[in-house]
Order: C-alpha cells, then structure tokens, then sequence
C-alpha cells in the first residue's frame, strides 16, 4: 500500500474510508523494511499553514507527485523529533514568545 491517502477524499478505489472511518494506512518505516501503521488524527493549523500545504500540494501534483499534508506533517514531525526533546518543545511553547493563545483549549462562542 502506497502512502498516499488523500485528506479531501470522501471515498478511494481500495476502499480504505467505509462508513466515514478510514482504515490506517501503512507505509514503509525509514529505519527499516517493516510497514508502520499510521492512525487519523486530527490538527488545528493557521490559514497560512493551511496554504503553504495547499500550495506544496499543487506544486507537486505539476511535478505529477502525490503529496498529502499529512506527508508533509509526518516529515515535519520526524525532523522535530530528531533535533528536539519533548521538554525542549514544551519550554518553547510555554514561553510568551512560543504561545499564541492566553486560555487553554478551543476558543468558546
């Protein structure tokens, strides 16, 4: 299986989204030959992340490449992880600089 799951798809040829759950995908480890199993997660991005996936995701499919956010996350994330501890990224995020909101959790109506 090929990691390319879509975030827009409402349905793929495989069958992988059946009554609005999608099954984890499966892509091949990069330490390793094994199949790492992937799970849905959901994320809050600004609009101009928001953008800056979009527009690397049309760049890509003019180079007729298929890359998702989600790809584009995982690659971010594995590069975080190995330059950063969780204490240092929780340091970072606790300093005024690194906070973007004053309350904890979602903004109420």
């Amino acid at each position: 299986m090929t990691d390319t799951l879509s975030d827009d798809a409402c349905g793929a040829a495989d069958g992988s989204l059946r009554n609005g759950v999608q099954r984890p995908a499966e892509r091949p480890d990069r330490t390793g030959d094994a199949a790492v199993r992937l799970r849905l997660v959901q994320v809050y991005l600004t609009p101009g992340i928001d953008e800056f996936l979009r527009q690397t995701r049309s760049t890509a499919i003019t180079s007729d490449l298929d890359v998702t956010a989600s790809a584009v996350v995982r690659h971010a994330m594995e590069q975080l992880m190995a330059t950063t501890s969780p204490a240092d990224l929780v340091g970072l995020l606790s300093s005024p600089k690194g906070q973007s909101q004053r309350k904890r959790g979602r903004p109420r109506r």
